[in-house]
């Protein structure tokens, strides 16, 4: 018999008061084993966010829930418009002549050039500093600023400040609601011989994590207004993954070893081995095409009794990667992050899940599960999704090979 499901408040008869029935064997409890929970309700990402109680949040929700990160004034800008070999001027990306000071040594190519005066986004410079040569360099070559050598005896000028950017988050209301008759709640069936609206709630517990996984990976934010048409809602990391992303393109590119390196290569530049994430987390068909990539280098003999082919950690030129698997992801992602910098936070000063019972309207108990939360996903520089790569398994020819 397939299961039923259905939203109604359960009795004790073999049908429900509203939105179906109830099959009639399901009331009675005859003495022989049930399995309660058939299907998985793991929640890998979940599971991530190492902090599940991280303190309350008491802020405007019309303002969201801001966090934030500072750094150091970036060190490179890169040319707006070619600048030709005799030139005195150069002109940087918008907004980056705040980067630099009068009498910074800026290199571009192999041309190292002396900064003498700042009009916005526009330098003057000396050419050739020291034993380079004058060059021409094409628009949007990037510019290394490499720091000032300030002249004996002259007048201070004002260094570059930096200060911190924010971000925002929201958060979900989350509730569970269920129904049972007086006569329901306390009338066995095959799955609980005792308390019907406490063995519910335990359901909804389980659920409720499930459902909230779900939402870590795949939600999006929304302020909402605070009327009965438009919640406010939080984004998943899915949408909090978006600086460091490569797409491969229309499902037809086979993911290669290569394709990862060049990524964590971009985060190693950025933010460095020590705080650049090492967790992978994908898909099943994703562990089995990693497997594929190392399993030449396995070898056997007629000896052996059996066969390793599971490949958890990878140690690379840019640290040791290990694997956590997430069978929600899409087949065609694959996200390497740093778990250390999630967080899930409660509206309100009690900063928890709730239980409990509304008013009665009639001879029935109505219950809920309920919680006003949502993840805070910062240092986004530090991690990195590769997506949208083939998930035919007959581009990778070493799959599930043995070597």
């Amino acid at each position: 018999m397939a299961q039923t499901t259905q939203r109604s408040r359960y009795n004790a008869y073999g049908a429900a008061v509203t939105g179906g029935s109830v099959p009639t064997t399901l009331v009675r409890r005859p003495d022989f084993p049930f399995i309660p929970f058939m299907r998985r309700y793991d929640t890998p990402t979940l599971d991530l966010i190492s902090d599940k109680n991280g303190g309350p949040k008491l802020v405007s929700m019309s303002e969201g829930w801001e966090y934030g990160e500072s750094d150091l004034i970036p060190r490179t800008t890169a040319l707006a418009a070619a600048q030709s070999d005799s030139v005195l001027t150069l002109l940087v990306t918008a907004g980056h002549g705040d980067r630099v000071q009068v009498w910074d040594m800026i290199r571009i190519g192999d041309e190292n050039e002396l900064v003498t005066a700042i009009s916005t986004d526009t330098l003057t410079v000396t050419r050739g500093w020291g034993s380079t040569s004058n060059a021409t360099h094409a628009n949007k070559a990037v510019i290394e600023i490499l720091g000032p050598a300030i002249p004996e005896g002259v007048d201070y000028v004002l260094s570059a400040t930096q200060r911190g950017e924010t971000f925002r988050q929201y958060a979900q209301i989350m509730e569970f609601v269920w129904q049972n008759t007086y006569r329901g709640e306390v009338t066995p069936t095959h799955e609980e011989s005792g308390n019907q609206f406490k063995y519910e709630l335990k359901k909804k517990i389980k659920e409720s994590a499930e459902r909230l996984d779900n939402l870590l990976l795949s939600g999006v934010k929304n302020q909402g207004d605070g009327s009965q048409t438009n919640p406010s809602t939080f984004g998943g990391i899915r949408e909090a993954t978006t600086t460091y992303t490569t797409d491969m393109g229309g499902n037809t590119v086979p993911l290669e070893l290569f394709d990862m390196l060049t990524q964590w290569q971009v985060n190693y530049l950025d933010v460095g081995m020590a705080d650049m994430g090492k967790t992978i987390m994908a898909g099943p068909l994703f562990k089995r095409i990693m497997n594929s990539w190392y399993q030449a280098s396995r070898r056997t003999t007629n000896s052996d009794a059996k066969i390793n082919t599971v490949w958890n950690t990878i140690e690379t030129d840019f640290g040791t990667f290990t694997w956590h698997p997430n069978h929600k992801c899409d087949d065609d992602e694959v996200f390497t992050l740093n778990p250390g910098d999630f967080s899930l936070h409660y509206y309100g000063p009690d900063g928890k899940w709730h239980s409990g019972t509304y008013e009665p309207q009639g001879w029935y108990k109505t219950g809920f599960y309920r919680a006003d939360l949502g993840p805070i996903w910062q240092a986004e520089r530090r991690r990195s999704r590769v997506y949208d790569w083939s998930v035919t398994e007959a581009d990778y020819p070493l799959l599930d090979v043995a070597a």
